[in-house]
């Protein structure tokens, strides 16, 4: 988690602050950014695998 919170981070000041950046984008990006916690998937990975689990048949 304190990987992720360090991406977010730089993120935000790498693009002038809170006031700013386009926390859109910042999300969206490091949403595909493969997780050691997912075991190296990315956040859409493992939403999508949950999704489809609870999805009816």
């Amino acid at each position: 988690m304190n990987d992720l919170v360090r991406c977010y981070t730089v993120s935000v000041e790498t693009e002038g602050g809170l006031a700013s950046c386009d926390l859109s984008s910042i999300i969206m990006t490091l949403n595909n950014m493969p997780q050691r916690t997912l075991d190296w998937a990315t956040s859409w990975d493992v939403a999508r695998a949950q999704i489809e689990r609870a999805a009816p048949h």
